[in-house]
């Protein structure tokens, strides 16, 4: 089990583990690579604890570059290759905008009724934003995507290739003295 594991605490997690039970049972039985949606970290930790129950060592995660955070899961029986995954980016160019977020781009997708489930990472840099899609997501946005928030906005397919991302996840570490260490007060 993954260090700090919890075990499902509610119906949706629940039912991931099933879904998750079952990628590995069509895997076995018919020898073909299976995919789940894209996972959170939480979706991804208990995916690890069911592969571990299931004693299923063939697996693995990744959301379309080195170090996304929303990922998928692969199931497969032999070998695995990046080039198979149903992942595609989408660039998202929106010229007059300034200042758009992450939450202006995710309800724009939620607009065109596509569920978080099929999102992968969304990387805001400046007017181009890249979009981590399942791949007949991806192509929805591609035509159907017109405008995020009041701006206009263009969309295209790229390759993983052509995909960089300059804005690495970084952190910052600040230490500011407190009152009190009380809730209230740290906040």
């Amino acid at each position: 089990m993954p260090r700090g594991y919890q075990p499902p605490v509610n119906d949706e997690e629940r039912l991931l583990c099933k879904k998750i039970g079952e990628l590995v049972k069509v895997c076995e039985a018919r020898g073909i690579t299976k995919f789940s949606n894209f996972l959170d970290e939480r979706g991804q930790a208990l995916a690890q604890a069911e592969m571990a129950r299931l004693k299923w060592t063939n697996y693995t995660f990744f959301g379309g570059y080195s170090g996304a955070q929303r990922q998928m899961l692969c199931v497969y029986e032999g070998e695995t290759d990046t080039e198979e995954w149903p992942i595609e980016a989408v660039s998202i160019s929106c010229f007059a905008a300034k200042n758009l977020t992450h939450r202006d781009f995710l309800g724009a997708l939620m607009a065109l009724n596509i569920k978080r489930e099929y999102v992968g990472d969304i990387i805001v840099n400046g007017q181009e934003t890249t979009v981590f899609l399942q791949k007949n997501m991806a192509q929805v946005v591609n035509s159907e995507l017109t405008s995020v928030g009041r701006y206009n906005a263009s969309c295209k397919i790229i390759s993983a290739q052509d995909f960089s991302c300059q804005g690495e996840a970084s952190t910052v570490e600040n230490t500011i003295p407190v009152a009190s260490m009380r809730l209230d007060a740290v906040l």
